[in-house]
C-alpha cells in the first residue's frame, strides 16, 4: 500500500484528537485492525474509509482514498480539497477560467468538421482540460460531502 495513503489515515485520526482505541470503537473495528490500516498491513475498505472521513471530519481523506486505492484512482488529478468557502470559490473560478476556452475549442471543432476532431491537437488538449477539471470538481465534491 502507498505510504502516503497509509499515513493519511493516522494523520487524520490524530488531527481529530482521537486515540486509536476510541476511533476503533467508533468505527466498529478492532484496535489491531485500525493499526493495520494505519501502517499499511491491511487495505482500508471503502466503507471504513468513508466512516473515517466522517468521524475525523476530514473530507480530503475520502478523496485521497479514492485517488490512491481505486482501480481508476491513478487517472484522477491530484487536487487540493478546499477547506474554506473562500478556497472553494477560488477553485470554482479557476475551473471556470480553464473550461471557457476549452469548451469554445470543442464547439469550434464540432462546427468545422466533426469527423476530424480527434486528429486535431487543439481538440485533444481541450478535452484533456475538460476531463481534468471535471475530475477535480468531482474530487472536491466528494471531499465536501464527506460530512453528510
Amino acid at each position: 500500500m502507498n505510504k502516503t495513503c497509509t499515513n493519511r489515515y493516522k494523520t487524520c485520526r490524530v488531527s481529530a484528537y482521537l486515540r486509536q482505541e476510541t476511533a476503533a470503537a467508533l468505527l466498529g473495528v478492532s484496535v489491531r485492525r485500525l493499526s493495520d490500516y494505519e501502517t499499511g498491513r491491511a487495505k482500508v475498505p471503502d466503507d471504513v474509509a468513508h466512516a473515517m472521513a466522517k468521524l475525523y471530519r476530514a473530507p480530503s481523506l475520502a478523496a485521497g482514498h479514492i485517488r490512491e486505492s481505486g482501480v481508476f484512482g491513478s487517472m484522477l488529478p491530484d487536487v487540493p480539497i478546499p477547506k474554506t468557502p473562500g478556497e472553494m470559490a477560488f477553485a470554482l473560478v479557476m475551473a471556470e477560467d480553464s473550461l471557457g476556452p476549452a469548451v469554445r475549442t470543442v464547439k469550434a471543432a464540432v462546427a468545422e468538421r466533426p469527423a476530424d476532431m480527434r486528429g486535431r491537437t487543439d481538440f485533444r488538449a481541450a478535452m484533456k482540460t475538460i476531463s481534468y477539471v471535471a475530475a477535480s470538481l468531482m474530487l472536491i465534491a466528494i471531499g465536501e460531502g464527506a460530512d453528510d
